[in-house]
């Protein structure tokens, strides 16, 4: 029977040591396969102090030794986890963790300790695995915190509606937007927040979510306390046991940004309706319209410098408007520019500007200083063509200078000789006999031709000016 113990000793698979009391040190009475290969020993273990093996083998032998005391003083078992470093590729792998249980082997008539059954479970896989799921349940249960943060603290509205579209569960955020009590919103309606305008349209998307679609839309609803408010929902269906049993939802109030979007949307209108009141005033128009920053550099020409210079828009961008103005009115133009700075406005009389022929046109211009101005950042100028116009008055001052003329001559020359004949006439009414008739005659034929001679000066004057 001995025989047949120690047989099933060495053939259990678990490490084991028997232990036998030696005056206070423990003797290696036996040791099985197991342990030899647990702990890669090839020495004989038999007829050694175990204290002396555990040294080899274990970095700390003092909770082996305190083991063995608690057994010697209260006679029972003993269990406590102990590590074992072995060579291997990395320090993970290195290390074996134990489970140790010292069971002590009463002596049937005495009671006393005979031996000391010693048991050493590898249980590193099993104690990582251990360690390994309370990392994952710690994680995880950051991650419940966090999610329960997110769904209770989120301004976004979360909420879940039953098959009859009532509140399951509702976060901050959607009894924020309902402006009720979280308490009060479970199990009330979501239908009465709908606006009446919307309330169809949104209806339909609760029945596709029940019907398995994902639905998004924005609509309309309005708060307990009566406040209209635009908001983006989604939908999808809540399933259990895979049957459809609600809703899950989320709401985003959109309120302020549509509102944004619309005043947007109006000002838009407004700058579009602006640039073709601009554009009708500018490219149709009969002035020439031109953008100019500080050193007279253009930055922008309206069409109409086809029709006025012959020049096209493009043909002017990144020129300098004084290349195009004639010499003898070019300092008195720059002057004006210059006081454009102080006075934020200057009128440019009558001044020469070259066209696309090398000829020169007329022009009067107004330049307004728009630069502090985002939408404009430059000098605006207006010119108008005045050529004809200058070129009438040119002649209305030369004719008006013959007329002067004539008026003069008028006035001395063929007053002249008529005062002279009307002498004559005088004296000769007066029968005045010292005056013949042949002088008479003399008198008034001189005085004819003084006046025919005035004539025919003023008609040619005239005739060249029309020329």
């Amino acid at each position: 029977m001995k025989d047949c113990y120690g047989f099933i000793f060495d053939k259990l698979p678990l490490a084991c040591l028997l232990l036998k009391p030696d005056n206070g040190s423990f003797i290696i009475v036996d040791a099985n396969r197991a342990y030899y290969k647990q702990l890669n020993v090839e020495a004989e273990l038999i007829g050694r102090p175990v204290s002396e093996v555990f040294r080899e083998n274990f970095e700390d032998t003092s909770v082996l030794c305190e083991s063995f005391d608690r057994i010697l003083k209260t006679g029972y078992a003993d269990i406590f986890p102990l590590s074992h470093k072995r060579e291997a590729v990395t320090p993970k792998e290195g290390e074996v963790l134990f489970q140790v249980r010292n069971i002590p082997i009463h002596e049937p008539e005495s009671g006393s300790i005979e031996f000391i059954f010693h048991i050493l479970l590898d249980r590193t896989i099993e104690l990582q695995e251990e360690a390994r799921l309370m990392e994952l349940q710690q994680e995880l249960n950051q991650m419940k915190d966090a999610s329960r943060y997110f769904i209770s603290e989120n301004s976004d509205g979360l909420f879940s509606l039953d098959m009859e579209g009532k509140f399951v569960t509702v976060n901050r955020g959607i009894a924020e937007m309902a402006q009720m009590d979280r308490e009060a919103l479970l199990g009330y309606p979501f239908l009465p927040f709908c606006a009446p305008y919307h309330k169809k349209r949104i209806l339909n998307h609760f029945r596709g979510a029940l019907k398995g679609l994902d639905e998004s839309f924005e609509a309309d609803f309005i708060d307990a306390s009566n406040e209209l408010k635009t908001l983006e929902v989604t939908l999808v269906p809540m399933r259990l046991d895979n049957q459809i049993a609600g809703v899950y939802g989320i709401a985003k109030d959109i309120t302020d940004q549509k509102r944004i979007q619309f005043l947007v949307e109006k000002q838009r209108e407004q700058l579009e309706k602006s640039e073709k009141k601009f554009k009708a005033l500018v490219q149709k128009g009969n002035d020439l319209i031109g953008i100019l920053d500080q050193d007279a550099n253009y930055l922008f020409v309206s069409d109409s410098s086809t029709a006025v210079l012959g020049i096209c828009p493009e043909e002017f961008i990144g020129k300098n408007a004084f290349d195009f103005i004639h010499p003898d009115d070019l300092t008195r133009v720059r002057s004006k520019f210059g006081q454009l700075f102080e006075s934020g406005q200057v009128t440019v009389r009558a001044y020469r500007f070259k066209d696309h022929t090398g000829s020169w046109r007329w022009l009067e211009t107004t330049a307004t200083n728009m630069s502090d101005d985002p939408a404009v950042g430059g000098i605006v100028v207006n010119s108008k063509d005045i050529t004809q116009s200058h070129v009438l008055m040119e002649r209305i001052k030369e004719h008006s200078h013959i007329l002067e003329e004539i008026s003069w001559e008028h006035s001395h020359v063929v007053r002249t000789p008529l005062a002279r004949m009307k002498a004559v006439v005088g004296y000769f009414n007066e029968n005045n006999n010292d005056l013949t008739k042949d002088d008479f005659i003399g008198v008034l034929e001189e005085s004819l031709e003084e006046i025919d001679q005035a004539i025919i000066k003023m008609v040619e004057k005239l005739e060249q000016n029309e020329r």
